[in-house]
């Protein structure tokens, strides 16, 4: 069947333990996709193929799935197909930090405890003021990479 076969690409990938090495990739593959003319940025589709215009488009995982992970955009695909939840959750992970949800993201990769722990132990905040990617591009991008220095300084 062709959706295994797509599943065994994604298993040879494996995205970062660290949340924000997790982010990192996404925002290089947010800048692949911006700049392939095969792709559309558009954060309400994980990867969806469109027939109408001729390009997939994408959300922040979106880009992931399409880089990191090369489903080709002729290609539908979401994070709940793939088989390894490792990655699985560090992609759903990444449409919660789109939208600012920094405490659901860490409760996907650490479990509701966890996260709570984590939050309390390194004074993080439990939501990030974000601007739409829709709106600002650029705004978006530079606060994700803001958020990724203050994960790495807090060994996330």
């Amino acid at each position: 069947m062709c959706l295994e076969k797509e599943m065994d690409v994604s298993e040879q990938h494996k995205l970062p333990e660290k949340l924000s090495g997790v982010i990192e990739i996404a925002l290089n593959d947010l800048a692949q996709v911006e700049t392939d003319p095969d792709y559309k940025v558009d954060m309400w589709d994980w990867h969806v193929s469109r027939r109408h215009d001729d390009r997939c488009h994408v959300c922040l995982a979106g880009g992931v799935l399409a880089k990191t992970f090369r489903y080709p955009p002729t290609k539908t695909v979401t994070p709940y197909w793939i088989l390894d939840t490792h990655d699985r959750v560090r992609l759903v992970a990444l449409d919660e930090l789109r939208q600012g949800n920094l405490a659901v993201a860490l409760q996907l990769l650490y479990g509701m405890g966890g996260a709570e722990k984590l939050l309390e132990e390194h004074d993080l905040p439990r939501a990030i003021d974000i601007r739409p990617y829709s709106l600002e591009p650029a705004a978006f991008k530079a606060r994700l990479a803001e958020l990724v220095s203050l994960l790495k300084e807090k060994g996330l």
